[in-house]
């Protein structure tokens, strides 16, 4: 009887083994918060892109922005200028001098990637789908090219909130839709202040829509981009 009862905490020993089983589930429930905060992390670095739509007095306005745009890891600038035949090299050479940021002209399906001003070729419009440029020849003799309206409406359908739109110095009224695109999708949208423009018609058709964020100077635009980018859905109502 006394042999039969000194086995007893033999057992006892096995059945102890039973709370490293239990730990098990929270190891796991361990490493999947870290998946949850390093896919939190991606989502926070989605890529923004900044498109800027100019027109008329738009090169002063655009070197002044460059200048003063930061090297940010998650943010590429496409610019959409309405050239002339005549200059159609030039802007790229130009702004290359103001910036330590890669300057690129766009080629159809090029990658969008950070820390790169990309410029809309001559005679082209430009769209954004899956994160890449797609080059269009425009179909009518008539009207801006490359459309601003026709880039910022791609671009807010792609990014959402992850939009940001610039209209400088420029005639007309081109970029207006394109900023109530922009703004329907949850993106920012920053206008020249008009004392700086060398043509108001297309800063003041933006504001008159009456979705426009910022006003700012141009050479303010840069400095006010991390703080848009640090902040999600900025531009939500």
């Amino acid at each position: 009887m006394n042999n039969k009862g000194l086995a007893r905490p033999v057992t006892r020993k096995k059945t102890k083994a039973s709370p490293k089983s239990r730990a098990e589930p929270t190891t796991k429930r361990k490493t999947s918060a870290i998946k949850t905060k390093a896919t939190k992390s991606t989502a926070d670095q989605e890529l923004v892109v900044v498109g800027v739509g100019a027109s008329a007095g738009g090169l002063e306005a655009l070197r002044a922005l460059i200048l003063h745009l930061p090297p940010l890891d998650n943010v590429a600038c496409v610019i959409a200028q309405h050239l002339d035949p005549k200059h159609r090299r030039v802007l790229g050479e130009l702004l290359a001098r103001d910036t330590a940021l890669e300057v690129a002209e766009v080629k159809h399906n090029d990658r969008v990637r950070p820390k790169t001003i990309f410029i809309t070729p001559y005679d082209r419009h430009i769209a954004i789908a899956n994160d890449r440029f797609k080059l269009s020849k425009p179909t009518t003799s008539f009207g801006p090219k490359p459309s601003v309206d026709y880039f910022f409406s791609s671009l807010a359908n792609e990014k959402g909130d992850k939009a940001v739109g610039i209209i400088l110095s420029g005639t007309g009224s081109d970029g207006a839709h394109g900023i109530r695109a922009i703004k329907a999708e949850g993106g920012v949208t920053i206008v020249q202040d008009l004392k700086t423009a060398k043509y108001s018609g297309m800063p003041q058709a933006a504001i008159d829509t009456g979705l426009v964020d910022l006003i700012l100077p141009p050479d303010k635009m840069g400095s006010a981009l991390p703080s848009i980018v640090a902040v999600p859905k900025l531009g939500r109502k």
